[in-house]
């Protein structure tokens, strides 16, 4: 009896723990899977990269967002999401204003009036550089132009 006990409490162990263990592991994700498709990960803690602009200037509020590419920031195309920054992200924001970083959050698909989504992200986890630029990291190990 004992032993039909343990088989049934190590069963229900191996079916219960992983699926509780996902629920806090991000999901990576591809920013324009966020944006195209928001009402699929509404919800999910997810990893992406992007290139970050926050405007407002230090201290502010601002708006802060996730957007696609540099090109896509600098000529407003919005292939964006909102972030709503951490306390740590406007501290940092020198170093990662205009930058690409990889961030990790909660994501909502936020409903507006006329029945589409603004993709958000908030409660960030965590948020670093990935790459700058204007020294792009596929281009490290390159080496340097003669012209």
């Amino acid at each position: 009896m004992k032993c039909c006990l343990w088989f049934l409490f190590g069963l229900m162990f191996l079916l219960v723990v992983p699926r509780l263990l996902a629920q806090d592991r991000p999901l990576p994700v591809a920013l324009v899977q966020l944006i195209a498709n928001p009402e699929a990960f509404d919800g999910k803690v997810v990893t992406v990269r992007g290139y970050l602009l926050m405007i407002g200037g230090h201290g502010d509020i601002g708006a802060t967002f996730l957007n696609l590419s540099r090109e896509d920031a600098d000529n407003m195309l919005g292939n964006a999401i909102v972030v709503v920054a951490s306390d740590q992200m406007r501290r940092d924001e020198e170093k990662i204003d205009r930058m690409y970083i990889t961030l990790t959050g909660h994501f909502y698909a936020v409903p507006t009036a006329n029945k589409s989504y603004i993709p958000t992200i908030k409660d960030v986890v965590s948020c670093a550089v990935w790459s700058d630029p204007n020294r792009p990291i596929g281009l490290k190990d390159s080496p340097p132009s003669h012209k």
